[in-house]
């Protein structure tokens, strides 16, 4: 992971995955680190499961598993809208991708990550 911009952590629940020290190592390259599991402790040492894009260390931002349920919770609530309104309640995956698309609307970056 010492050359990833981006790292989605997906790990057992309970499991911490990147420690501190590691999170140290990768100041410089990565910007963005989200990690899906809410449960203590979280698979990011330091990452709130709130956050929404919020630099946790310097120069990583981070997306907590709150933060992505809540966006999966909207997604889904959009999906499930729009194929109840359909004939047949199916979409396909572009369909579904232009709902949430429409759906959903995407917060302005709170911070705008770019690579040198």
């Amino acid at each position: 992971i010492k050359d990833a911009e981006v790292i989605l952590s997906a790990g057992p629940e309970g499991v911490r995955i990147i420690s501190e020290d590691t999170l140290k190592k990768l100041e410089g390259k990565t910007r963005v680190l989200a990690d899906v599991n809410a449960v203590p402790p979280t698979g990011v040492e330091n990452l709130d499961p709130n956050d929404d894009m919020e630099e946790f260390m310097d120069g990583i931002y981070g997306v907590g598993s709150l933060a992505i349920g809540g966006l999966k919770r909207k997604a889904e609530k959009a999906l499930l809208e729009r194929t109840m309104k359909r004939d047949k309640g199916i979409l396909d995956y572009e369909a579904a991708f232009e709902a949430v698309k429409e759906e959903i609307e995407m917060p302005s970056a709170k911070a705008t990550p770019t690579t040198s």
